[in-house]
């Protein structure tokens, strides 16, 4: 049985002219009956018999001692008062024991329970307010203080045990949760209101994520975490040893972390996470640090900043941003801001804005999309990609970086436009020959709307890389270079390009393709196109019936295509229209064979058959679209006829040798 007060205070009765009804009486019986049924003292069930009589003032006494008087869940009442004469005053009938059940929290069934509650909207059912009350789970249910100092991780985890969705409401002290690991299981979210603070001390994380089918996370909060470990993390995924996946990070903001997300040692991946909004000040280590996901893995609006206290931040010697070994990555509006121009600037190797290295990924998996994202005053280089095999970039960009500023290593096709890097050329303490945009054993990229300003080395460099074409280049002041490129290249291309300012030359090139360029806005000739002559000397001696190349050591119109001491054409990989002209003006004989040849790789490819009609100087010529594949080499050979030996006359105007792509 449960017995509850009728009444919270001792009840008062009095006679019809308002006066206390002194030695009056008041009796139950059961309702609907003339049956009498006791009434209590206590919680306890005491009895205080079925009638108890009224004091002078008109209160319940029993044993000289005025009392609240306690009922009988169990039972329907129906009460009597009479007046000393014992003069019935009233009788009610069917008084409900759930009045005063309000007030009774222990037992699940009363309380709120009684309460019946409805929407105001047409289709609503009703039901109880117990109901209401569990449908959202808050850390103060469990008794959490929310003062900054008490420890409430009990509550979080009791709260947290439900596996329930957990509310944390704001308190402007925050909730501190000692060095307490907070779990967070498969389709359970810890939600803060208002980026309400948490502070924590672990040694080795703040809250484990656990999910492994339905999707959990960790939103609106604010973490410091002053004190902890060096090894600690805000926010763990717990892959040590099973997969942890569809996980929503969103609207947290970070400070004083050695790491503010990361993953735990260990076998397992993570796969299906989304992680937006967050906000990273004051770092003490690498602040996003994950070597092993699968799937889908996307991070939208960023902002790692560890110069928010200016000169007093403590020295970043580490990669802000850290991905290792991942299927699909994509960062948008991703803002990472370094140190350099706040504390002694000193190039660190290790000090990397963003590092990404998908070296050694299974099945040749590794898409990274970026998109917005920008690094800015980094003490290292600025964007190091390492090993990936599809990336896909718009509006990246690094700023006054000591190290280079956008590198690309060991990575095979790709894709970007709007890629920018402005480097440290002037500034102290930076990499000698920095370098701007670093492409490096890559392959298979299409670049547009390129930019490089200031960078100590070139503006762009590229290293031992085949298929490169980039396309709207800008490139300024740099210290060596525009463009150079460097290595074992081939089938490289840049079109549409404006140098400026570089402190060698526009460009050094291999046999990469540069067309349609400007240098300080004087157009410059296309790398690939070349036109060669004698510069005036003749070439003599030349034996009839023989096969003899033809030398033109002058080159009018450069190109790196074209060696002048072999007098060979070697250009990028494309389509070209190649013409030679020459006078031969020597021992030419009425009606003998000049030919002249183009030959390719060493053997004859087009000829031109001429028969001159008189025994005079006489001019032949050549012209013939060929295909090159960007090793292909061609040379001018002539087979002249007749007796004696030949002249090749070296006029300007009289013998050349020129291409040009089509």
């Amino acid at each position: 049985m449960a017995y509850y007060p009728a009444t919270s205070f001792v009840p008062q009765f009095f006679s019809d002219p308002g006066v206390p009804l002194a030695g009056g009486s008041i009796s139950a019986q059961v309702a609907g009956s003339s049956t009498p049924t006791p009434m209590y003292l206590d919680g306890a069930g005491t009895s205080a018999g079925t009638s108890i009589t009224l004091n002078a003032r008109g209160e319940p006494q029993v044993s000289g001692n005025t009392v609240v008087i306690w009922l009988d869940s169990a039972i329907t009442y129906k009460f009597i008062l009479k007046d000393a004469s014992a003069v019935s005053k009233w009788t009610i009938d069917s008084i409900a024991a759930s009045i005063g059940l309000l007030g009774n929290s222990s037992n699940v069934a009363l309380g709120d329970a009684l309460v019946a509650v409805k929407q105001p909207y047409s289709g609503a059912v009703a039901t109880t307010q117990h109901a209401k009350n569990t449908e959202r789970i808050s850390v103060r249910d469990f008794g959490a203080i929310g003062d900054g100092t008490t420890n409430d991780a009990a509550a979080f985890l009791a709260a947290g045990a439900t596996g329930r969705e957990v509310f944390v409401p704001y308190t402007s002290s925050g909730y501190n949760l000692g060095t307490t690991v907070i779990p967070v299981v498969s389709g359970q979210f810890f939600t803060g209101e208002n980026q309400v603070l948490i502070k924590s001390q672990s040694t080795t994380a703040c809250f484990l994520l656990q999910g492994y089918d339905y999707e959990s996370g960790v939103r609106h909060f604010r973490f410091d975490m002053t004190g902890a470990g060096a090894s600690s993390s805000a926010i763990r995924f717990d892959t040590s040893v099973n997969v942890v996946w569809r996980v929503r990070l969103d609207d947290l903001r970070f400070e004083n972390c050695y790491a503010a997300i990361d993953q735990a040692a260990g076998p397992a991946y993570i796969t299906d996470v989304i992680c937006k909004d967050l906000s990273i000040i004051r770092p003490k280590g690498t602040q996003i640090n994950f070597h092993l996901s699968r799937g889908s893995f996307k991070w939208e609006r960023v902002n790692i900043d560890s110069v928010v206290d200016g000169a007093s931040s403590t020295l970043v010697t580490y990669s802000l941003a850290k991905f290792v070994n991942y299927a699909g990555l994509e960062l948008y509006k991703f803002d990472v801001a370094g140190q350099n121009g706040y504390k002694t600037q000193v190039y660190d190797a290790g000090a990397i804005g963003i590092e990404i290295d998908n070296t050694g990924a299974p099945g040749g998996t590794g898409f990274l999309w970026m998109d917005r994202v920008r690094v800015e005053s980094s003490m290292g280089p600025g964007i190091s990609i390492k090993g990936n095999n599809f990336f896909y970039g718009n509006m990246v960009e690094t700023f006054s970086t000591l190290g280079d500023g956008i590198r690309f290593l060991n990575c095979t096709i790709g894709q970007g436009t709007n890629i920018y890097a402005r480097g440290g050329k002037d500034q102290s303490g930076k990499l000698a020959g920095q370098n701007g945009i670093y492409l490096d054993t890559t392959t298979d990229f299409v670049l547009s709307s390129v930019a490089a300003d200031s960078n100590d080395g070139a503006g762009i460099l590229v290293a031992t890389c085949s298929n490169i074409g980039m396309s709207a280049v800008k490139s300024a002041n740099s210290g060596t270079y525009g463009y150079l490129e460097s290595g074992t290249s081939s089938g490289n291309s840049v079109t549409e390009a404006h140098f400026v300012g570089n402190t060698t030359a526009p460009f050094s090139i291999i046999n990469a393709r540069i067309s349609n360029a400007k240098n300080a806005g004087t157009r410059l000739a296309d790398s690939a196109s070349f036109y060669a002559h004698k510069n005036g000397t003749d070439q003599t001696g030349v034996l009839p019936t023989t096969f003899t190349l033809v030398t033109f050591g002058t080159a009018a119109i450069s190109s790196t295509a074209y060696n002048t001491g072999t007098s060979r054409w070697t250009p990028p990989a494309g389509t070209y229209q190649i013409s030679a002209s020459l006078a031969i003006t020597a021992s030419v004989v009425s009606g003998s064979e000049l030919t002249i040849l183009i030959y390719k790789n060493g053997s004859a490819f087009y000829q031109a058959d001429y028969y001159p009609g008189a025994s005079s100087a006489t001019s032949i010529g050549i012209n013939r679209a060929v295909v090159a594949n960007g090793i292909d080499y061609f040379e001018v050979y002539v087979y002249l006829a007749g007796a004696g030996n030949k002249t090749i006359g070296g006029a300007v105007l009289q013998s050349s040798f020129e291409g040009h792509p089509i």
